[in-house]
C-alpha cells in the first residue's frame, strides 16, 4: 500500500508540508481533547489507527519521522470520522481546536 513519493509532499493532497506536525502527536492531542467531550468516543478514535506507517520527514513536535501526510489532511480524516460518530457540538469544537485550514478554503 505504501508508495515512494517525493521528500516533503503530502500522500493525499500531494501539497508541499509546511506544518511538520506527525499524525501521532496530532493524534495524541485529538485523544486528550476528546477524552475531555466523550470518553467513548476516545477510546473509538484510539483503536481506530488513523495513522500509516510510512517513514517521512522529522516532526516538529516529537522529532520523530512522521507519515508524510499534512496536518490539514490529517485531521480533515478525523472531521469526517467524527462527522459520522460525534453532534454537530464536538465537531464544530474540533474545528476551532484543530483547524489546519489557514486559508479556509476547504473543511465545508
Amino acid at each position: 500500500m505504501a508508495q515512494k513519493f517525493d521528500y516533503g509532499l503530502c500522500i493525499v493532497c500531494n501539497e508541499g508540508i509546511y506544518n511538520p506536525l506527525c499524525p501521532n502527536c496530532i493524534s495524541n492531542e485529538i485523544i486528550a481533547w476528546l477524552s475531555e467531550k466523550n470518553e467513548t468516543l476516545a477510546k473509538e478514535f484510539r483503536k481506530k489507527g488513523f495513522v500509516e506507517d510510512i517513514d517521512g520527514g522529522r516532526c516538529a513536535v516529537c522529532n520523530e519521522n512522521s507519515s508524510y501526510i499534512c496536518p490539514y489532511c490529517f485531521t480533515r480524516q478525523v472531521m469526517h470520522w467524527l462527522k459520522a460518530k460525534a453532534g454537530k457540538k464536538i465537531v464544530r469544537e474540533f474545528l476551532e481546536v484543530f483547524n489546519f485550514d489557514f486559508e479556509h478554503c476547504g473543511y465545508a
